[in-house]
């Protein structure tokens, strides 16, 4: 039975994977390398101490990751300034479908938590959630369990006990090795045959979970 549900933020909640790969790319360009689509979704949810290794064995021991990433995080605030922060479809009604059923909810996301309260606030989401856990407060993150392991805790469930919703194959993996039931929202890419057997379900958006989650709270 299902008592608490946790979240991946971009791409699931916030519809800000999109920026984030162009971010990405446009940064790298502008440091002389030529990221393609495919390596910003390689990196999508994964901490840098992966991400890093990651973009050197594409691009040379010359990619200056830190730079790099710098100059993308101040590329998307940017974006976020000028255009405001987009939230996913179906976010609101399950939002409200789990304030309704009492359910504790907590965002699980790679980015930093004081940046995360900050673009939740702006979506005018925040006030549904019970906690946020960001990417910042774990030695180790996705695709490691550590980050979905400590959300169930914050809100005193066990993780077999929550549903975790993600659109991300890092992210996947991160909350099924932590025990949780994985809903799968797919944003840029589709789930593969070996991703398959890590999901208890897949849907086209959130607002297509709650029959889902209806079931399991039963």
């Amino acid at each position: 039975m299902i008592q608490g549900v946790i979240f991946d933020m971009d791409g699931t909640l916030l519809d800000t994977e999109r920026i984030l790969v162009q971010c990405w790319i446009k940064s790298a360009a502008l440091y002389g390398f030529d990221m393609k689509m495919q390596h910003a979704l390689n990196i999508r949810s994964l901490q840098y101490r992966f991400a890093e290794p990651y973009l050197k064995r594409v691009f040379g021991e010359s990619f200056n990751y830190t730079d790099v990433r710098q100059t993308r995080k101040k590329l998307f605030a940017e974006e976020l300034e000028k255009n405001g922060i987009p939230v996913k479809q179906g976010v609101l009604p399950f939002l409200q479908f789990c304030q309704a059923q009492g359910l504790p909810t907590v965002v699980a996301t790679a980015t930093a938590k004081k940046n995360a309260v900050q673009y939740l606030e702006k979506a005018g989401i925040l006030p549904y959630f019970t906690e946020i856990i960001g990417g910042d407060q774990m030695n180790i993150g996705k695709p490691f369990p550590d980050i979905y392991s400590a959300a169930a805790r914050a809100i005193h469930c066990a993780p077999s006990c929550c549903m975790a919703l993600e659109d991300a194959p890092n992210g996947v993996l991160s909350a099924f090795y932590a025990g949780c039931k994985v809903v799968m929202i797919p944003d840029l890419s589709q789930p593969d045959e070996m991703l398959q057997p890590f999901l208890f379900s897949v849907q086209p958006d959130l607002a297509h979970v709650i029959p889902i989650l209806k079931e399991v709270l039963k």
